[in-house]
């Protein structure tokens, strides 16, 4: 056979497609080495503590063959003053796994359980089998309750995925009180990716877990979500056939001083005394505040709607005694404060109420006028040619300083830059804040004379929150002294043993002159004694405060205007040395409706009475 000899240039190509698979086996080599070393990581090192996040490896593979349930989330609750708990109403429940799709063999078991529980047999055929995860019974829409017996006689049947057990509901199906500021679960898995990734990562939390979506719920979701829920497990195949000899497990995250515990500040007997009074005077829309003068403490705190998070009305999920609204004569409050700091006015400075101011089509609510009276009276009577008088001479600048000064346009809830490792902390999210005039207003609209008439009598732009009001009396109350307002005092560990308290906090503007607050506290009794709230006059105790009626505008679905009134009655109890604040606003009422806000502030008032 003869040789065949290849030329140079044959020669050379064989050698570099020679190198160039030589190379490319040594980077194959290199990548495979790369990845077996990364596998043996996996498997031997980072089993428990995976990526920069940390997470657990074997416990996301046991999750992903098992049905799991759980009993309790391991969230902290939520407590009033004195302990007493808004959250977690302890009951009895079916659970139905969905195993039962297979292991339920008889008619007569179906029959046997829905006797036990006294309901139709296929209410639970259906729910059984409609089951693709771990499932509570429900009838039709809420959770079945048993009692322990009929959980026990469930349990004694020993039916493979049907279990009676202990459950904790987050809050009691008919009523929960202080909904809106303890706030509602709900599942978000964008805000849990957005703000809660570290626990996400760590398993703290799962993308469908509930969180907190408002209130104390959400503000201190990190300190509430605890160390890891109580559940019940089975172990499945891939069919969702039972693994045989393992059986339930029951995983506990048994800790000495977590979850947390948030306490707040509160009443809880005051509180639900309040949302009483909303029902028996048919509020249907509106806010009150109670506040402790001498702590800046929140006692009970409403908002109307109440909600439910199937509402489809995100309004009713407010909570109005944080978001601002016009206060109409309230505001005059801030008048007579600039009017009588600036010396512009005295007690007995004299004006003239015909009904109009100068012939400019501004009126007062008393179309005859109220003839001549001192400032003293003024006030009293809620005249507004002459509050609509001292704002044209006060200016735009001063009415904005003075409405600062008084603590209603900075946020009034505790709040700090920094807690722990949570930067702008704050106890309730979503707070606004106060605003005389709108953004869009120009200084020389501002400085409008008919602009400034309407802005002192806390109309047009003029927008404030009942929370910040009520902490404007109490500011009133101290001579001047303005301090945050907290809704939670103490953060506990299960011991009972403080985990963190929120102190007294100060807030950072300066505030009125102490002589101010003492004329201001002369000025509101006068409104009880011979004014606009002489109502309260008769009452057993003494009170003082101002009445307050907004005129609002809204449109109907057809797009025709209405107009509707804010009514609101702020003032504190007793008269001397006042020791609580109580702010009412009901909202959007008929034009000539009565103000039922005095009538809410009285029955209030008649409690505390009693109680002290």
């Amino acid at each position: 056979m003869e040789n065949k000899l290849i030329s140079q240039p044959e020669a050379n190509q064989v050698l570099g497609l020679m190198k160039r698979q030589i190379v490319l086996l040594l980077i194959f080599s290199v990548i495979l080495l790369g990845l077996i070393g990364r596998l043996a990581y996996i498997q031997l090192i980072g089993t428990e503590s995976f990526s920069k996040h940390q997470i657990n490896l074997i416990k996301k593979s046991v999750q992903q063959r098992q049905q799991q349930f759980t009993l309790h989330s391991g969230r902290g609750n939520i407590t009033d003053r004195n302990g007493v708990s808004f959250t977690g109403v302890s009951t009895h429940v079916l659970v139905l796994f969905p195993i039962l799709q297979h292991t339920l063999n008889h008619e007569d078991e179906l029959n046997e359980v829905a006797q036990i529980l006294k309901i139709n047999p296929s209410l639970l055929a259906k729910q059984i089998e409609l089951a693709k995860e771990p499932y509570i019974l429900k009838d039709p829409v809420r959770i079945f309750r048993l009692s322990e017996d009929q959980a026990n006689q469930v349990n004694k049947l020993a039916i493979p995925g049907l279990l009676g057990l202990p459950f904790e509901m987050r809050y009691a199906p008919d009523q929960m009180l202080a909904q809106h500021l303890v706030g509602y679960l709900g599942q978000n898995t964008e805000l849990i990716k957005k703000d809660h990734a570290d626990a996400l990562a760590q398993g703290l939390l799962q993308e469908n877990s509930e969180i907190g979506i408002s209130g104390i719920e959400k503000s201190f979701q990190p300190f509430l979500q605890g160390i890891g829920p109580v559940s019940l497990s089975y172990s499945v195949d891939a069919r969702g056939y039972p693994l045989s000899g393992l059986g339930i497990r029951y995983m506990n995250q048994d800790h000495t001083f977590y979850p947390l515990t948030i306490q707040s500040t509160l009443d809880m007997e005051l509180q639900e005394y309040v949302e009483q009074v909303w029902n028996k005077r048919n509020i249907r829309e509106g806010a009150i505040v109670v506040l402790d003068n001498r702590t800046s403490e929140v006692l009970a705190m409403a908002s109307k709607p109440l909600f439910t998070p199937q509402m489809g009305n995100p309004g009713a999920w407010e909570n109005k005694t944080i978001k601002r609204y016009a206060p109409g004569s309230v505001f005059k409050i801030v008048i007579a404060a600039a009017a009588m700091e600036e010396g512009l006015v005295s007690a007995k400075s004299k004006f003239e109420c015909d009904g109009e101011l100068r012939d400019s089509g501004f009126h007062c609510w008393k179309k005859e006028g109220h003839g001549h009276l001192t400032f003293e009276e003024g006030f009293a009577h809620s005249c507004n040619i002459v509050f609509a008088q001292l704002a044209e001479q006060l200016g735009a600048e001063k009415i904005e300083e003075y409405a600062s000064k008084l603590g209603l346009l900075e946020p009034t809830v505790w709040h700090t830059s920094s807690l722990f490792h949570f930067n702008n902390f704050r106890q309730l999210e979503g707070e606004e804040q106060g605003q005389i005039y709108a953004n869009h207003r120009q200084e020389e609209e501002r400085q409008d004379k008919q602009y400034l008439w309407r802005t002192g009598i806390g109309q047009l732009d003029v927008q404030v929150s009942p929370i910040a009001v009520a902490n404007m009396l109490a500011t009133i109350s101290k001579a001047g002294h303005k301090g945050q307002v907290r809704v939670v005092s103490d953060m506990l560990y299960q011991t009972g043993a403080a985990f963190y308290h929120f102190g007294k906090q100060s807030m950072n503007q300066p505030s009125i002159k102490p002589y101010t607050a003492y004329q201001l506290q002369k000025l509101m009794a006068k409104v009880v004694e011979d004014g606009t709230a002489q109502s309260l006059k008769e009452r057993p105790w003494s009170s003082a405060g101002k009445t307050g009626t907004a005129q609002i505008k809204q449109w109907n679905d057809r797009g025709v205007e209405l107009e509707k009134n804010n009514h609101w009655f702020a003032g504190y109890y007793p008269q001397n040395n006042p020791r609580y604040s109580v702010v009412v606003v009901h909202l959007n009422q008929e034009v000539n409706s009565p103000n039922l806000a005095i009538d809410v502030f009285s029955d209030i008032i008649d409690w505390l009475d009693n109680r002290s």
